[in-house]
């Protein structure tokens, strides 16, 4: 791919931009480019199509999902894309499951532009690593349909239902388990799929597998982040002056130490050589250290400062604004984005102030 300056239109620096809820792409520097109106617009990404490296895009384009690719929509406009199918042998086709305008889904390949099956079943039961198989259920039928990702040909099968049932293997779940692939078959029998066979296997051992493995609980990173907040202190208790320093590693940016002050009622911020970095207007400032910027409040208006970059303070105008993502520049230089709300708009903005959004 043809590499451009950054802000310039290469895809993988282009940000989803809301023009009064019509989406399209921009560069960093807020040009919009000139293609297709969208219901929304998502952040280009490296994908593999017909065994190439390319930058594709999620759009929802008439209420239905699809991606955006070499400037042109992937499937067809009248489906839906449902989600991709992760083959075991990487190769030239890509398939994916859409759904038409009924609501039925069928297989649909990339490499032949074609449907692999009809959009005539219900939905994707079953997803089978054993047997490279996917399972479908179709509309007044009992048995699961099979269709066979080796040879492209779908059928029905011996199955009214599949899942994957998780085996504890010490008291360490999260790296000591195993996987079983657990069929029902018509007649009410339940066997395990090993690879091409099937081993009939007991309710109840069924369910002490289940019984005893313990659902790892998700983890949840605490940031270490300082609130000064004009609502949660008594006006007794803090008096006009400097009340928290902060060291800052070397930079290019004025400040080596960052001091927070109180003045009046208000927060601000200043550096070593108490040259201002943000003037005593705040109600409510939240020093982030892990990202390394300052949430800002002004009364239930709010905006940042980004504390390592020469870009200038993002102000407290929004009604929300959350880091959601960056761009990789380069080693030395991630490009912030954030998602706000301002009245009825809502859209990013910048690290550098600039609002994909109108």
């Amino acid at each position: 791919m043809e590499s451009f300056g950054f802000g310039q239109k290469n895809p993988a620096f282009l940000v989803p931009f809301n023009n009064k809820g019509k989406w399209t792409w921009s560069d960093t520097l807020g040009k919009r480019l000139n293609c297709t109106h969208f219901d929304s617009t998502g952040f280009f990404f490296e994908h593999i199509v017909k065994g190439k490296k390319e930058q594709i895009a999620e759009v929802i384009f008439k209420g239905k999902k699809n991606y955006y690719f070499n400037k042109k929509l992937m499937f067809p406009k009248s489906c839906s894309l449902v989600e991709e199918i992760n083959l075991k042998e990487k190769s030239k086709e890509s398939i994916y499951v859409l759904k038409n305008k009924a609501g039925k889904v069928g297989l649909y390949s990339t490499s032949t532009h074609s449907f692999l099956t009809e959009c005539i079943y219900e939905r994707l039961v079953f997803k089978s690593q054993q047997q490279d198989q996917l399972y479908f259920q179709k509309e007044g039928s009992k048995l699961l349909s099979v269709f066979n990702l080796q040879t492209n040909k779908i059928g029905r099968s011996d199955y009214i239902s599949l899942e994957l049932i998780a085996e504890s293997l010490s008291e360490d779940d999260f790296t000591n388990f195993r996987i079983h692939e657990i069929a029902t078959k018509s007649n009410g029998v339940l066997v395990e799929r090993i690879g091409d066979l099937e081993y009939p296997i007991d309710l109840s051992k069924i369910n002490n597998w289940k019984s005893n493995f313990n659902e790892m609980n998700e983890i949840h990173l605490t940031e270490n982040l300082i609130d000064f907040d004009t609502k949660s202190i008594k006006p007794n208790e803090l008096k006009n002056g400097d009340i928290f320093n902060m060291e800052c590693r070397k930079n290019d940016y004025n400040y080596k130490e960052l001091k927070v002050v109180y003045l009046d009622g208000k927060f601000g911020c200043v550096n070593q050589n108490d040259s201002v970095i943000l003037p005593c207007i705040y109600d409510r400032l939240i020093i982030k250290e892990q990202h390394k910027y300052i949430e800002t409040s002004i009364g239930s208006k709010h905006g940042l400062k980004l504390l390592f970059t020469h870009y200038p303070t993002i102000e407290a105008i929004y009604d929300t604004i959350e880091l959601t993502t960056q761009f990789e520049v380069n080693e030395n230089w991630s490009f912030i984005l954030y998602y706000a709300t301002k009245g009825n708009q809502a859209g990013f903005v910048g690290e550098n102030g600039v609002e994909y959004f109108r």
